[in-house]
């Protein structure tokens, strides 16, 4: 069961600081583009097209965040995926096997860097 707890400015403040010292140990530039496939409570990025919106990290307002609920099966996702091609990507542990399977039968290569959520290559040998 997960840990109930209830959510007031002083832990939003105190997640975001956490999560952007993350971002600093790992290098990543909130300037660039990030692709997030996620849990949607508000069913704002709904499949197949799902949201892009601005300013996922505080020092750079202007990166793109591109956004898609998790409901859609992994061919939707990676289609989604390959039109937005983040620099940036993150998911659940399941979700990124469903997607590596999908690319792997479709011919996609997908390369990432090693503790980082990001693609370094997108390339189709389908064509």
């Amino acid at each position: 069961m997960p840990l109930a707890f209830k959510k007031n400015d002083a832990s939003s403040i105190a997640a975001t600081a956490f999560t952007e010292r993350m971002f600093r140990w790992w290098s990543v530039d909130g300037s660039k583009s990030l692709a997030q496939i996620a849990h949607d409570k508000n069913n704002e990025a709904p499949p197949p097209d799902g949201r892009t919106t601005h300013g996922w990290h505080s020092n750079h307002p202007g990166g793109i965040k591109h956004f898609l609920a998790v409901k859609a099966d992994a061919d939707t996702h990676l289609k989604w995926l390959t039109a937005c091609r983040p620099v940036y990507f993150g998911s659940y542990p399941p979700v990124l096997k469903e997607l590596a399977v999908a690319a792997q039968n479709r011919g996609i290569e997908l390369e990432f860097s090693a503790g980082q959520p990001r693609p370094r290559r997108w390339s189709s040998r389908a064509g």
